[in-house]
Parts: structure tokens; sequence; C-alpha cells
């Protein structure tokens, strides 16, 4: 057996897993996100169906809420970044939102791809070493 091509499938193996194992957690997180936005999406939707001089639960921090009336019920207050916030309509919001979870769609995809190409990989590799393992065992009998 060449010891060396069996240290480089070897090593190579030992990076895949870690691109693999790295691949998980992001895969993990990536539809953590998507579930969020898609709740967040649902409870603006919800809001179309509030009016104005409606009271509601506002949170404060975790556990504590101050009620409150709406006046504007289709107007909200986006944090578009460096703690600025800019008006938008209930529309305004759910395309922000959907636009965010395509953005993941998308990024997910590619996660899932490589995922699927590194499996294969993978496989091509264990069976490799498989082959160099048999072959060696065959010149030592």
């Amino acid at each position: 057996m060449n010891e060396e091509i069996f240290k480089e499938k070897y090593e190579e193996v030992k990076i895949l897993e870690e691109q693999i194992k790295k691949a998980n957690k992001d895969l993990a997180e990536v539809e953590e996100q998507l579930e969020e936005l898609n709740y967040s999406i649902e409870s603006i939707k919800n809001f179309e169906l509030v009016r104005k001089g409606n009271e509601v639960f506002v949170p404060l921090m975790n556990g504590v809420f101050v009620k409150a009336r709406i006046e504007e019920p289709n107007q909200f207050l986006v944090n578009v970044g460096k703690n600025v916030v800019a008006p938008k309509t209930l529309k305004e919001v759910i395309d922000m939102f959907e636009k965010q979870k395509k953005y993941l769609m998308n990024y997910k995809a590619k996660i899932e791809a490589f995922h699927n190409e590194a499996n294969l990989k993978m496989y091509q590799l264990q069976i490799d070493i498989g082959a160099l393992i048999k072959e060696y065992e065959g010149k030592n009998v």
C-alpha cells in the first residue's frame, strides 16, 4: 500500500468531516431563522385584524408588558440597522420578511447541495481507503 496516498485520503476524510459538521450546524441555524421568520410573517399578517383604538399588550422585556392603544394599525417602526427605525406599512414589513426568507431558502439550498456533495465525496474516500487496505492486506499475506 502506498502509505502517502493513504495518509492523504485520511486527511481528506478528517477535513471533510469538519466541513460536514459545520454545514450541519449552519443548516440548523438557518432552519431556526426560517422558523422565526415564518412566525413573524404570521404574526404580522394577524395584525390586519387589529383596528384603530384596539388595546394590546406590548412587551417591554421578558415577561413585562404594558397596555397600549393602537393609533395607526397599518404603520410599523422597523429597525433598519444602527439603531435607526423607519416607518413601514404592513405590506412593506411582510415583503421585507419574505425577502429575508427567500435569501435564507437560497442559502439553505446551497448548504444542502454542499452537504450532498460532501457526503458523496466521503463515500468515495471510504471506498478508496478500503481498496488501499485490501491491497495492503493482499501484499502481506
